[in-house]
């Protein structure tokens, strides 16, 4: 697997050639420098190994910091759309409660117009009425007086009358 990349394949021609480079002489035998090339190549192999598992390490933290922020992201957005879902159901209903106590003091004030028009039809007839009541009350008051008055003044004829022409028992 480690073989299949690009990387790891330049990075060990790498190593192999430092090595030759530095250890291939007259004095070293083939097994030899076979046996230390095959432990520096393990050696090379195990670092790379550790340096590509470490790297993966670290670009799965990274991706695990980003999807936890994507996350508390998309929780603050739902959050955010929770409270502004909140806030425009809230003026709809406000709205709606507005349109109603619109329409309510419409028909309140169209209702008061309505009773001043009539009051205002029915004001002049009315008037009208209860002045010939009071002059009906007072024509009656004074026919009353008069009729009163005329009483006793034909009682008081009477007695005049009665004292001067007939006789007392």
């Amino acid at each position: 697997m480690l073989l299949k990349n690009q990387w790891v394949n330049e990075e060990i021609k790498k190593e192999i050639k430092n090595y030759l480079e530095t250890n291939d002489n007259e004095d070293t035998t083939s097994p030899n420098l076979w046996d230390a090339a095959k432990a520096v190549l393990r050696g090379k192999f195990i670092a790379i190994q550790a340096f590509l598992k470490k790297e993966e390490r670290s670009q799965m933290d990274n991706l695990t910091l980003h999807l936890n922020e994507l996350i508390r992201k998309r929780r603050t957005k739902k959050r955010k759309e929770i409270i502004k879902i909140r806030a425009e159901i809230n003026e709809k209903i406000r709205a709606e409660i507005n349109e109603i106590e619109t329409k309510k003091i419409e028909k309140t004030n169209e209702t008061k117009s309505w009773l001043f028009e009539k009051i205002n039809k029915i004001y002049k007839p009315l008037a009208r009425l209860i002045k010939r009541i009071k002059e009906t009350k007072l024509i009656k008051s004074e026919m009353k007086r008069s009729h009163n008055q005329h009483h006793r003044n034909t009682r008081n004829h009477e007695r005049v009358i009665t004292s001067k022409y007939m006789p007392t028992k």
